[in-house]
């Protein structure tokens, strides 16, 4: 990484707090129910969750306030409002900024990976009017077919998902045997997958008990699995971002005696200014 970057990265924590900054989220994830000690056997997973969200969450407090405050600068000189500040703050010193933007991408990375510490998965022989729960979900099997085609026979289920009492979304997990009844039999799960920004679900037609008959499903929860990929994306972004060359402004010559004014170094993207007036 290159070392503007790096420095750049270190003033923005050096600018805040640490306790101001982790202090507020730590809290508040704690109000909204991540506790480790009420997870059983997931408390040492839980725990390093809650130190990833606390972390991050201070970063892109770090993160945002570097940003406003330059830009907040930016609009005092220019008149524009605080997002065409923020451009033109950014455009001023990409490398600055654009790694300031990478490293809030990969923040949002391991708030996805963190994610994993809380991921739920249920199994359970279904029926016709079945139902299974996980999390905030409910599915509820509507039919069990089982059919065959020329390249493969095939069972899968309708489920209609809901969350609370509110009808969400239908999914129809599959299990494909190709060549069915020769040597070369196999088989294939296709998975159906509901997907948001807050968790995927995924449901898997697992087979059928050969004792009863009656199919298994299963499901996982996954939470902030979509937030890796953002946080993917915006990496790439601040990448882009930090290779684009600086915004060069046009010089201006002064005369000896003219006054100077010279804008705090977060609107330059800079540790130390100095303005210089030739003699003539």
């Amino acid at each position: 990484m290159p070392r503007t970057v790096q420095q750049g990265a270190w003033s923005c924590w050096r600018s805040s707090s640490p306790i101001v900054v982790v202090a507020p989220p730590l809290s508040g994830l704690i109000i909204a129910g991540v506790r480790p000690w009420n997870d059983g056997d997931d408390m040492e997973s839980t725990f390093f969750s809650l130190i990833a969200f606390t972390l991050a969450a201070g970063v892109i407090t770090a993160i945002v306030e570097e940003f406003t405050r330059g830009a907040s600068v930016v609009r005092t000189q220019t008149g524009k409002n605080l997002l065409s500040s923020m451009l033109l703050l950014t455009h001023r010193n990409t490398r600055r900024y654009g790694g300031y933007i990478i490293h809030f991408g990969i923040v949002v990375m391991f708030i996805g990976i963190a994610g994993g510490a809380f991921n739920r998965a249920a199994e359970m022989e279904m029926g016709y009017g079945d139902t299974l729960a996980i999390g905030p979900y409910r599915l509820v099997c509507q039919s069990i077919t089982q059919d065959s085609k020329p390249e493969y026979d095939t069972d899968y289920a309708v489920l209609n998902v809901y969350r609370g009492n509110s009808y969400v979304t239908q999914l129809a997990p599959e299990k494909r045997t190709y060549f069915a009844g020769t040597d070369h039999e196999q088989s294939s799960t296709i998975v159906a997958l509901h997907s948001r920004a807050d968790a995927d679900l995924y449901t898997v037609f697992e087979g059928r008990n050969p004792d009863s008959g009656r199919p298994i499903i299963k499901v996982f929860l996954n939470p902030l699995i979509a937030w890796i990929w953002i946080g993917v994306a915006i990496v790439v972004a601040g990448t882009f971002i930090a290779l684009v060359p600086n915004l060069v402004r046009t010089p201006v010559r002064l005369r000896q005696g003219d006054s100077v004014a010279v804008p705090p170094a977060a609107a330059l993207g800079a540790t130390h200014v100095v303005a210089r007036v030739p003699h003539a």
